[in-house]
């Protein structure tokens, strides 16, 4: 049998619980001392066990989501960095602007035909140019990707406890966060 259905082992003296409070797969006891919360465990949560907070401290209960908003601003960022880079790589035409004379190219200048091919083999690859800008900016745009679905992966559901001088206390919902919340809002104030 875990803590959270022992709860009565981790009362005070005097102290009764009130209500009870499933938030999602977080069971939430008020007493009439505390708010006693079980998160429910997740692979890769560090978060612990249990926590508890005397009323006094209790700031209030909302729902919303939370995610690494450090990914998304280098998604952003990325992709602000890459936008121009494709944009320039189409439109901007570098080999129009490297080209030999025709008489050059045709041999016209007598004793010219190592340096005009040398020449042509360096504006060649200057060509290139264009479509290189176009691939770095495409690199940047699928790191972008890749910071915007750490993103989108992080994103959680969460009914936040309010605590005043201490971490708030963060429980992970599915779904129905909205009610979840006003439950537990309405059994702290009536506690």
């Amino acid at each position: 049998m875990s803590w959270r259905d022992r709860v009565n082992e981790l009362l005070y003296d005097g102290e009764t619980v009130r209500e009870t409070v499933d938030v999602g797969a977080n069971r939430v006891y008020v007493t009439s001392h505390r708010v006693l919360a079980f998160p429910a465990a997740t692979a890769d949560d560090d978060a612990a066990n249990f926590r508890h907070v005397d009323h006094p401290n209790v700031e209030g209960v909302t729902a919303g989501a939370e995610s690494d908003r450090g990914a998304l601003a280098r998604a952003v960022a990325w992709s602000i960095a890459g936008v121009p880079f494709v944009v320039a790589g189409v439109v901007v035409e570098v080999g129009d602007w490297f080209s030999l004379p025709e008489s050059v190219q045709s041999g016209g200048v007598a004793g010219t035909g190592g340096i005009v091919s040398l020449f042509a083999d360096v504006f060649g690859a200057l060509a290139l140019l264009d479509e290189a800008v176009a691939l770095a900016g495409a690199g940047f745009l699928a790191v972008a990707a890749w910071y915007g679905v750490r993103y989108w992966r992080s994103r959680d559901r969460v009914v936040t406890l309010g605590v005043a001088g201490d971490t708030d206390v963060r429980l992970r919902v599915d779904a129905g966060e909205e009610e979840g919340a006003r439950r537990l809002r309405d059994a702290i104030r009536s506690a």
